[in-house]
């Protein structure tokens, strides 16, 4: 079909993207879909022709009826009477357009499934018998294929022409097609596990070309803390987590993305809630009264809430986890308990690319407890009385109504739980200038009866070259998090621990399908709560959270090789509560007053950092030096008030309550710090790391306030050396060791000092607050100092297809920060905290990774 247009016509339109939707179904439910940006047409569409001497508009039938491209041109602009001969097997239409049209007046453009003729018109020409056109850049088609150097296509290889937005995505068989801007432009090709190359076109038509394979990440770049080293180059034992690795399994929280992917690190569920609240414990246990957290730093900016459940796994690029005390020195008092690093996603070179995936899983119960029926329980209670001599008469007569009820609690208190996640990601941008937005839905029903979760999140990363001498960067993220939860933790009395230990003869629900209870006391008395789902179902219990995350960073090019660097963060987390107990009265479970509980928890980060980063090269030598300054801020706000005497479930707000009870607290605090980091290579064989940070915080007093925490570590790369050098077997062989001293400080703020707290007592007869002390400081505090020694060796075999760690780490922690038992007639509730006591992990990690095989070993 052709289109003949007119003399006025329309503009190219804008290369569309197109998305592909993969659907798989398990189970009968849909567990995972995908959409992604398709490949063009144009460029896995290839047909076979045999034509001699033929018109071009016969070739442009020929097309057409062969494939779904349809042609739009001028009749003036295209010469459709010249004779061409073509003869083709299986070859890309655009291939063949640029054979018939490269070298003539009439230029071509792909546009989806449509091509676009049109006349060539020379500048400053004034031939009026042509119909005036835009004039245009020439352009100049250039088709190739990418491969391994075994010859294996790389299908989704990323071809992009170097200094434009223009790319394309190699298809299955590894064929591209690319119009670029001029005959000298320059292609860069990259393929996950390849090494990124720059091919020069030089007026050529068709290129092909190969990749060789990196060597095992050596090359890639670790964050490290205030910096980034190369894999190779460092001394200390980090383990990485790459984008690649994080996305080859479905995650729905941050928790489940760390699981199981580095040595040494243990993750804990520390509740059943939907929440995902989890404990991360890197080489064991080093405190026993002071947190055993990790030290969680985002894009900069070290975290002080415990949540991470609302971070997007999504939108997470790498995490970092640094483990002995020459990687972890440079945070100083914060690290003893290790550092884990998370950076997100930034934008990249090319078009515009919008994607969306979405994950769908059902949740149940791995296991149920096997507990005993009610003829069961009768007939035990039977035989225990009678052991005790006490009369069996209630349990005497199984068909007493009582005996008639077995409930299966685990099944009437559950369901099957839902998740489902939607992500979706914008990203593009130039060499200069990248630039990445995402957003993301979850919603989740608990397995447990009335708990369920949403969150809602946005992100936003932008990165500029400003000029020679200037970057800038700048993350934000947003989180809205409502939730419904149960009592206490979920598998506490009230819940799912309640229900393996409650009778099974207790009713459920009476016969209008209300929530019911034994009656009479006259019926075995089996306590309060006789009916687990009551104090489930009956509560309001709304949790709702809100986050924002962001820095703003800037790079300074001072000289060559001398760069400043600026960091300012901030982590807001704004936590609202609300619980309402209503009136009810249910059998003999009864509440009489109903009660409200609002809460409202506010915890304000702030931390800037300055860095000053020179690197110089002399011959064989390698020097880069660390300078840095650092202060951070926070405040923790913690309101809660307690109202009783509702008298109708309808008045359930706090305003309606007849009795109140307040509580509040506001903690300020900080850390100032300075630190230096030394890194030195000789000949890429022999390096050497040294770390040196002081730490001064407002939780201890002023005469311990301040803390020095070095560090060293060496490195000898063996497979560098000439004998290793060489081999095609062994292309990695690194030793290291190193030893340093890091802090903790993780203990309540102002332990240092005598607090007062108010406390409501009776005065004759009334009721008064007096104020008294609520604990005993201690102005000896310190920190608590963590002194370890790590061992290890990295090595890689069969160009990385194999490669691993080993190391041998022993850590020591001394003065620590202990509660100190003392006589009740003190008149103090918390006892004092003091550096008592030491706690000693030793072990040996071993890790071993492979690469699937792709060609030749």
């Amino acid at each position: 079909m052709k289109k003949i247009l007119d003399q006025k016509r329309w503009s190219y339109p804008l290369l569309k993207l197109s998305l592909k939707m993969k659907i798989s179904m398990l189970f009968m439910f849909l567990v995972l879909f995908t959409m992604q940006a398709k490949s063009s047409y144009a460029q896995r569409t290839k047909i076979t022709l045999d034509l001699d001497n033929v018109t071009v508009e016969r070739l442009i039938d020929e097309i057409e009826s062969k494939t779904d491209f349809h042609f739009v041109y001028q009749i003036k602009e295209v010469d459709l009477d010249r004779r061409v001969s073509v003869k083709a097997n299986k070859e890309l239409v655009t291939s063949i357009l640029e054979r018939i049209f490269g070298n003539t007046r009439t230029t071509h453009n792909v546009v989806d499934k449509q091509i676009f003729l049109k006349g060539r018109r020379a500048v400053g020409s004034t031939d009026d018998s042509t119909v005036p056109i835009e004039e245009t850049t020439p352009q100049m088609m250039v088709v190739g294929t990418v491969t391994d150097n075994t010859g294996t296509p790389l299908p989704g290889a990323n071809v992009v022409e170097k200094g434009t937005t223009n790319g394309v995505t190699a298809d299955f068989d590894g064929n591209f097609s690319i119009e670029v801007e001029k005959e000298d432009a320059v292609l860069e090709v990259s393929y996950i596990g390849y090494a990124k190359k720059e091919v020069a076109v030089n007026g050529q038509t068709t290129v092909n070309i190969t990749l060789e394979e990196s060597a095992a990440g050596l090359d890639e770049v670790v964050v490290v803390g205030y910096g980034v080293q190369k894999k190779s180059d460092i001394t200390g034992a980090v383990s990485n987590i790459s984008e690649e690795k994080l996305q080859s399994r479905p995650t729905a929280n941050f928790s489940d993305a760390l699981q199981g992917r580095s040595s040494g690190v243990q993750i804990r569920q520390s509740g059943g809630d939907l929440e995902g609240k989890f404990q991360i414990a890197i080489r064991g246990v080093g405190s026993v009264t002071g947190s055993n957290d990790p030290l969680i730093v985002v894009d900069g900016v070290p975290l002080i809430s415990a949540s991470f459940s609302t971070i997007n796994p999504k939108d997470i690029s790498s995490i970092d986890i640094l483990k002995d005390a020459s990687a972890t020195a440079i945070y100083g008092s914060r690290a003893a308990n290790g550092v884990v690093i998370i950076t997100t996603k930034k934008g990249t070179v090319g078009k515009p690319q919008l994607t969306y995936s979405t994950d769908f899983s059902v949740e149940h119960i791995s296991e149920r407890y096997d507990v005993m029926s009610t003829e069961q329980q009768r007939l035990l209670f039977v035989e225990a009385f009678k052991n005790s001599n006490r009369s069996t008469a209630v349990y005497d007569d199984p068909s007493n109504p009582i005996w008639q009820v077995d409930n299966d609690w685990q099944e009437l208190g559950t369901r099957t739980g839902i998740r489902q996640i939607h992500n979706f990601n914008y990203s593009g941008g130039t060499e200069n200038t990248q630039y990445s937005a995402s957003a993301s839905y979850q919603n989740r029903k608990g397995i447990l009866l009335n708990t369920d979760l949403q969150t809602y999140s946005l992100r936003t990363n932008l990165s500029s070259q400003v000029n020679d001498w200037l970057k800038i960067s700048t993350n934000i993220t947003g989180s809205y998090q409502p939730q419904n939860y149960s009592q206490g933790d979920s598998w506490g009395a009230t819940g799912y621990r309640g229900f393996v230990y409650h009778h099974s003869y207790t009713p459920a629900y009476d016969e209008n399908g209300e929530l019911a209870n034994i009656e009479t006391s006259s019926a075995p008395y089996f306590g309060a709560n006789s009916n687990p789902l009551v104090p489930l179902l009956l509560p309001t219990r709304e949790l709702n959270t809100t986050r924002l995350l962001g820095n703003f960073q800037t790079n300074i090019k001072l000289m060559e090789g001398l760069f400043f660097n600026t960091n300012f963060g901030g982590d807001l987390v704004r936590v609202e509560g609300y619980t309402y107990s209503p009136i009810y009265e249910i059998g003999r479970m009864i509440n009489n007053q109903g009660s409200v509980t609002v809460s409202n928890n506010s915890d304000t980060n702030w931390v800037a950092d300055a860095t000053l980063d020179y690197t110089k090269q002399l011959n064989k030598h390698n020097f880069k030096l660390l300078l840095g300054v650092s202060a951070q801020q926070f405040l923790l706000r913690r309101t809660s008030a307690f109202g009783t005497g509702t008298i109708d479930n309808a008045l359930n707000q706090l305003s309606n309550q007849t009795s109140f009870n307040s509580t509040g607290s506001n903690v300020k605090g900080g850390l100032a710090s300075t630190f230096a980091r030394l890194n030195y290579g000789f000949d890429d064989k022999y390096l050497l790391t040294a770390t040196v940070r002081r730490d001064g915080s407002s939780r201890f007093g002023p005469d311990k306030r301040y803390g020095v925490f070095p560090s060293a570590s060496v490195a000898w790369r063996v497979s560098q050396e000439d004998f290793l050098k060489n081999s095609t077997v062994l292309n990695d062989l690194k030793f290291r060791v190193s030893y340093g001293l890091t802090g903790n400080q993780n203990i309540g703020n102002f332990e240092f000092i005598t607090r007062a707290a108010s406390t409501p007592y009776v005065f004759g007869n009334t009721v008064v607050v007096g104020n008294s002390a609520s604990n005993i400081g201690n102005p000896s505090l310190q920190w608590e100092a963590n002194k370890q020694l790590d061992i290890g060796v990295d090595f890689a075999f069969f160009k990385s297809r194999i490669s691993g760690t080993i190391d041998y780490y022993d850590k020591k922690s001394e003065d620590l920060l202990i509660q100190n038992p003392i006589a009740l007639t003190a008149g103090v509730p918390n006892p004092p905290i003091v550096n008592i006591g030491s706690v000693r992990n030793s072990g040996i990690e071993f890790a071993i990774f492979t690469r699937n095989l792709t060609g030749k070993f």
